[in-house]
């Protein structure tokens, strides 16, 4: 994607919806996901953030107005498999979170290895 003189990657992809879904029939937001297909139409003012190499796509707004702001980012995370890993890393970290204190040896191992992953790939 140009970026003044340089080229921007766009490592991820967001759309913030605008519309309340209840305005518009139709319009979902479809994002092919690990072999799963995710129909999404969430609340105005939600954000949906995916890999930019996801296959997606806006179903056809039957009615109503749907409106929403896409856009990209670029990662200080080049590398998709590394992002993937730090995803991965947060979700198990999120999981550990309802079962540890956030002070327990394994939340702080957890928050160590993010650290540090997150300090290597970026």
């Amino acid at each position: 994607m140009p970026l003044g003189t340089r080229k921007m990657r766009t490592d991820l992809s967001f759309t913030l919806f605008l519309s309340d879904p209840g305005s518009y029939s139709g319009g979902e937001l479809e994002i092919e996901h690990a072999g799963q297909s995710l129909k999404l139409k969430p609340a105005a003012g939600d954000l949906v953030l995916y890999p930019s190499t996801s296959l997606h796509r806006v179903n056809e707004v039957l009615s109503g107005t749907r409106l929403a702001c896409v856009g990209w980012i670029e990662s200080r995370v080049q590398r998709p498999d590394d992002r993937e890993l730090l995803f991965d890393m947060a979700n198990l970290k999120a999981a550990l979170s309802k079962h540890y204190q956030a002070q327990s040896p394994e939340m702080l191992m957890a928050a160590k290895i993010f650290s540090n992953l997150a300090r290597r790939f970026g």
